[in-house]
């Protein structure tokens, strides 16, 4: 008895009939649900975008979305995680903070709306937030300069959207990219 057979979807042969759609999720502090939900998220730019733009944000908003679940809900430092990760730890430290109570049951809020003018993303965490004007200006050049694994999810995604915009707290950004021509 088959119960399913798994293939590639080549082509959704709705997206023909797309005009445009608009989500709201929260998600727990799961590494694989940030990719599961930029996949999700991301597949009908298909109609507006070429591959590479889509894997681009897809990229970018995964880093986003990971962020928040690290340094907002979980409140693993850049320090934090640059040292789990360099004792090979990275993943336990995460687990240890998914079960540490207060910490584990926030959620991240993921907006997002579609059109054929363009696409928002609004990803706010249950943190304390940061002072991102900061971490803006030198978080790349530190990653750069310290040859970190990690560090550069920030500035890809200013070079990925067309807006970035993050709320005073710093604990939400909204992340619009226009499609060709309905740049305002």
């Amino acid at each position: 008895e088959i119960l399913g057979k798994a293939s590639h979807i080549v082509e959704d042969s709705l997206l023909k009939y797309f005009i445009e759609e608009n989500q709201n999720y929260a998600i727990g502090n799961y590494l694989t649900t940030a990719e599961d939900i930029t996949h999700r998220i991301t597949r009908n730019l298909v109609k507006y975008l070429d591959s590479s733009s889509m894997k681009m944000i897809r990229i970018a908003l995964r880093e986003i979305i990971i962020n928040a679940i690290e340094h907002g809900n979980l409140e693993i430092t850049f320090d934090e995680k640059s040292e789990a990760m360099m004792e090979d730890r990275y993943f336990s430290l995460v687990r240890e903070r998914q079960m540490t109570p207060g910490l584990g049951s926030k959620r991240v809020i993921i907006d997002y709306s579609l059109n054929s003018e363009r696409v928002i993303y609004t990803v706010t965490d249950g943190g304390e937030g940061f002072d991102h004007r900061e971490y803006i200006r030198n978080s790349s050049d530190k990653a750069n300069e310290l040859l970190l694994s990690h560090g550069r999810g920030l500035q890809m995604t200013l070079n990925t959207f067309d807006h970035v915009t993050f709320n005073e707290k710093g604990n939400s950004v909204e992340l619009i990219k226009y499609f060709s021509g309905n740049e305002v």
